[in-house]
């Protein structure tokens, strides 16, 4: 299934994000949780439902990219090396790190570390919480929040 399917899932995944090895790994990725889900029957799987997996999966990639680069955007780096920073741009980000360890509800706190520090998708955040995927959103949107009322736009 995988060898015939394959093909044209990556041509799906490829029209929503325009990005070949994005592509790959949301269409390997759609395979991997079908061979790991034990209440799928996979002769029972029609191209078009793997279509519509490859795209909600699309969706989620493109979401997930979106929220990073607000987080860049709302705290961008300096354009000197990002290596060497300035000592009050150290300082602002050790004050944030500072802020997030420190103020941020734990279950924020979590989620936002999983997705933003360690790159874990919402799915994958969500399983390591004991959560939905709904409550990993919520937790980050709140989590954003905090951080902006802190240090500004």
């Amino acid at each position: 299934m995988f060898k015939e399917c394959y093909p044209r899932m990556f041509r799906v995944a490829y029209r929503c994000l325009r990005d070949t090895e994005a592509s790959k790994d949301v269409v390997s990725g759609v395979f991997a949780s079908l061979c790991e889900e034990k209440n799928v029957n996979i002769e029972g799987v029609t191209e078009g439902w793997l279509a519509v997996c490859v795209r909600n999966a699309c969706l989620n990639h493109l979401k997930h990219l979106r929220i990073g680069e607000k987080v860049r955007r709302l705290y961008p780096l300096t354009e000197m090396d990002p290596l060497v920073l300035p000592d009050a741009e150290d300082d602002r980000l050790e004050e944030m790190r500072h802020f997030i360890d420190t103020e941020l509800p734990l279950r924020a706190r979590r989620a936002f570390k999983l997705c933003f520090f360690e790159g874990r998708t919402y799915k994958q955040a969500a399983t390591e919480c004991g959560c939905s995927v709904a409550a990993v959103n919520k937790y980050i949107v709140q989590a954003l929040y905090a951080l902006r009322q802190r240090f500004g736009k």
